[in-house]
């Protein structure tokens, strides 16, 4: 069983031996993470940074904002997507359609920064 855990590069380890050098402690034995911040984030981020290369390959990029436990997925449109007349196809046929496909958790794909034709939701949610 492990002493404890360490929030280390975003992820959460356990350890099971500490050892002290003059006032340092070192942490031994290191198991794989114990506790998942997110996992329906993290499926997010890698479908995310597969659609990225279309949006990118255009001059513009997707931001991931918030997964929320409702499903709502926020993203910030960037670049040449944030004022695109096709921005709202993009998110809703291709984004929104690509997560929901892949991740059975997502329900909506919404813009927090505005998007042509989209409702506006306040800046920073």
């Amino acid at each position: 069983m492990p002493l404890g855990s360490v929030l280390w590069g975003g992820r959460r380890l356990a350890f099971d031996e500490v050892k002290s050098n003059q006032g340092v402690a070192f942490l031994r034995k290191m198991t794989t993470p114990v506790v998942e911040e997110h996992p329906v984030k993290e499926k997010v981020e890698e479908a995310l940074n597969e659609i990225r290369p279309m949006l990118q390959a255009d001059g513009g990029d997707i931001e991931l904002v918030e997964v929320k436990d409702n499903g709502e997925v926020h993203v910030r449109l960037q670049g040449a997507c944030a004022g695109c007349p096709g921005a709202m196809m993009t998110l809703k046929m291709g984004v929104e359609r690509v997560l929901k496909e892949r991740i059975p958790e997502v329900t909506a794909v919404i813009p927090v920064d505005g998007v042509p034709g989209m409702p506006n939701m306040p800046p920073g949610v």
